[in-house]
């Protein structure tokens, strides 16, 4: 289930416009707050609004606050809905799970949307509220059936996916419909993905391309990064590397990590775009920054070659042990194979030992095939034949050739002759 997020929704949903837009003199602020003051509590609401976006007033979050909590006992929902989006993120307030639910389940309460939308997000992904799939189904389809897009869109995604229910592809496809309608871009890649896969409707390549490339024009990061995808991988017309490059750097610039990293990839190699290796390790920080372990490792491995940045093997290593301890296997793996030749670092079997451990564990063949090694010869660890033959075994199922071979060396000799060094 994808995070449906908590994030305040637009101004318009306030009743007001764009904040750029309004112009708001002493007169009107004066008799906005004396309106609020007694009692009143759309002018209570209001008066919080323009303190929270600065118009007329000094911008006072605190202010604000105070004057949305005074709105929302009166039961004005879009004051509650705004306190618990403030609760959610720790605007204006130390952040509260428990009390942005209360204050979702206020306003959803009295048929708010945004915020059924919100508490049904709370409830899917136990955010404050014990995880209830059911009743956060419930509250998505309540707000649904408001034509609330957002709510459409992850209704649907519940569907598909089984969310509290029994999965309904075919149910799935027509709120995708409801929400692509009304320009949702993240139901039209989820529609798009229907009609490229045939889930819930009559498989349709070309229809799903078209979508796919509908939400990408209107700004939609994973839509231009499916987009780049497609020119990358010929599968939408010719392999257009160009395309790929230029839809990758559009998704990139809003902060998706794989698109950052295909365009990184995209400089190292010079395909679609001039060679051009420091811009690739830049594209590789970005990613990294925002905590992407690919990134990591290929930011890693720069460093320590000095491909696009200035040689520092110290940070390079530094790169890779990150990258090794948030899971990465190909990071686990080479690090491995570092401390096993002491090559950037001080040699350290049993350091090999464990990284190889953790990422034959995700079934990285290389990785697999070294563990088996040690284990054949002893090395850093008790012989072990029945362990090496099972990780030769699953090394060699993905196609690596030097475990075949090694499979194949202990067969014929029973296990006499040791294999390679890793």
């Amino acid at each position: 289930m994808e995070d449906a997020g908590y994030a305040l929704m637009p101004l318009e949903d306030y009743g007001l416009v764009d904040p750029d837009s309004i112009s708001i003199d002493a007169g009107a602020i004066a008799r906005i707050k004396k309106k609020a003051r007694g009692g009143d509590a759309v002018s209570q609401h209001n008066l919080a609004v323009f303190y929270m976006l600065g118009k007329g007033v000094e911008k006072d979050i605190s202010e604000s606050v105070r004057w949305f909590r005074l709105a929302a006992v009166q039961g004005h929902e879009n004051a509650q809905f705004t306190l618990g989006a403030f609760y959610a993120s720790g605007t204006g307030v130390e952040k509260d799970h428990k009390k942005s639910v209360a204050y979702y389940r206020m306003a959803a309460s009295e048929g708010y949307s945004p915020a059924q939308y919100n508490l049904a997000a709370c409830l899917a992904n136990g955010m404050g509220v014990k995880r209830d799939a059911p009743a956060a189904l419930d509250w998505y389809r309540k707000a649904a059936a408001q034509d609330l897009a957002h709510a459409q869109v992850d209704l649907g995604i519940a569907l598909e996916e089984g969310l509290g229910t029994k999965a309904d592809p075919k149910a799935a496809v027509g709120w995708y419909r409801k929400a692509a309608a009304q320009g949702e871009p993240k139901a039209m890649v989820r529609l798009a993905m229907c009609y490229v896969n045939g889930t819930g409707i009559k498989q349709d390549r070309k229809r799903g391309v078209e979508l796919t490339r509908k939400a990408a024009e209107k700004g939609f990061a994973p839509a231009e990064f499916l987009m780049g995808t497609l020119a990358e991988s010929g599968d939408a017309g010719p392999v257009d590397m160009a395309a790929a490059a230029r839809w990758y750097e559009k998704a990139g610039s809003q902060g998706h990590q794989v698109a950052q990293i295909r365009l990184g990839h995209c400089y190292m190699n010079g395909s679609g775009v001039k060679k051009d290796p420091a811009a690739g390790m830049r594209w590789y920080a970005k990613s990294a920054e925002l905590g992407d372990t690919d990134a990591m490792y290929q930011l890693g491995m720069g460093y320590l070659l000095g491909v696009g940045v200035k040689k520092d093997v110290n940070k390079g290593v530094m790169l890779m042990q990150q990258s090794a301890e948030q899971g990465n296997g190909v990071a686990q793996t080479d690090l491995g194979l570092m401390y096993y030749d002491g090559q950037f670092v001080k040699r350290d079997i049993k350091k090999a030992l464990i990284l190889y451990q953790l990422a034959a564990k995700q079934g990285i063949p290389q990785a697999q095939y070294s563990l088996a090694a040690m284990y054949l010869n002893g090395e850093g660890v008790e012989q072990d034949i029945p362990a090496a033959v099972g990780l030769l075994e699953q090394a060699a199922a993905s196609g690596l050739e030097p475990a075949r071979e090694a499979l194949s060396q202990i067969k014929e000799q029973l296990g006499s002759a040791p294999l390679p060094s890793p």
